[in-house]
């Protein structure tokens, strides 16, 4: 009766707090991907789902009749997987490297996957390629490199990783 927990997503992460009452203040638990907590009522027990799901990204040919490969190793969340026009270049979001951030690669060389620096993209809305395959649109919470903490739409240029907030009413 002193306090409730809760699970709170923020910046694509859920996280496990507890708000104490009788001083108004939220306190961190420190459980990362924490989720539906529940408390018992007459002894102190917390019980939760901690989500850690295997997420990948796979190539599949449509043309044949086999389980899809999967393309690139990794330890962390794999999502919104965009392929260019091109067929060629894909953008992903993924925490493998701590927060949420955007990814790309040329399909055929998974040697070529690389960070992109400078924006943290959501992790609900699919990137969006232009017709070229030459730019990429992002809903991001931020982005980092130009001290903008501002969410918004950004276009980002995988060759250059030049990431701009588009002004968009």
């Amino acid at each position: 009766g002193k306090a409730l927990v809760y699970a709170r997503r923020s910046d694509s992460v859920s996280r496990l707090y507890r708000y104490e009452l009788g001083t108004s203040t939220h306190v961190d638990l420190g459980v990362e991907d924490g989720e539906q907590p529940v408390t018992a009522r007459n002894v102190p027990a917390l019980a939760y789902v901690l989500r850690r799901t295997r997420f990948g990204i796979y190539r599949f040919d449509l043309g044949k009749n086999m389980p899809g490969e999967r393309l690139f190793a990794s330890s962390g969340r794999d999502r919104l997987p965009a392929i260019a026009p091109d067929g060629r270049q894909l953008v992903f979001t993924s925490d493998r490297s701590g927060p949420f951030a955007l990814w790309w690669a040329d399909v055929d060389q998974p040697g070529s996957l690389r960070l992109l620096e400078g924006v943290q993209p959501e992790s609900r809305h699919l990137p969006a390629w232009s017709a070229d395959s030459s730019r990429v649109l992002v809903v991001a919470a931020k982005a980092a490199n130009a001290g903008d903490d501002q969410g918004g739409v950004y276009e980002v240029v995988p060759a250059s990783g030049r990431v701009t907030r588009l002004s968009l009413p």
